[in-house]
């Protein structure tokens, strides 16, 4: 039982917190790697600088297996704490389909909405499924949610 935490803690420490990307691409596998192992579904936040440096990675809420609750309280909070002036939301399908769910839309509308009045971009909702994640901002289908 022990591995897999150990296995994400491992990885978190070993990228470190202030680490810069390059391109979305970098970021989703960065993010992806932080979720294996998770048989519940875990949603986070990555905080990210004006430069696309990572500020922060928290986890934010853990649900049960095909379900998990997003408080924009909770995710105001660490923003403010981080000082971040963008965020990836990110969370994890463990039954293995990426396909995004309609709460998982209504949830990236509010969040964007509500990180919008802030000054506070939403770049990106990630949904991890294992050896695969699917990005809302690079799927044609929900780009609209992060024009802001």
């Amino acid at each position: 039982k022990m591995i897999m935490p150990v296995a994400r803690f491992y990885n978190s420490s070993k990228q470190g917190e202030a680490k810069e990307y390059d391109s979305f691409d970098a970021l989703h596998r960065d993010i992806a790697d932080l979720y294996s192992g998770y048989t519940n579904e875990v949603c986070s936040i990555v905080s990210l600088d004006n430069s696309f440096k990572r500020l922060g990675f928290d986890i934010i809420c853990e649900g049960d297996l095909g379900k998990v609750g997003i408080s924009v309280r909770d995710v105001v909070e660490i923003i403010l704490k981080r000082k971040a002036t963008a965020v990836v939301l990110v969370h994890n399908h463990p039954s293995g389909s990426a396909i995004p769910s309609p709460e998982d839309i209504t949830a990236t509308e509010i969040l964007s909405k509500s990180l919008a009045s802030l000054g506070v971009k939403l770049i990106d909702h990630l949904i991890v499924v294992p050896d695969d994640y699917v990005s809302l901002a690079v799927s044609h289908q929900f780009q609209y949610l992060f024009k802001r």
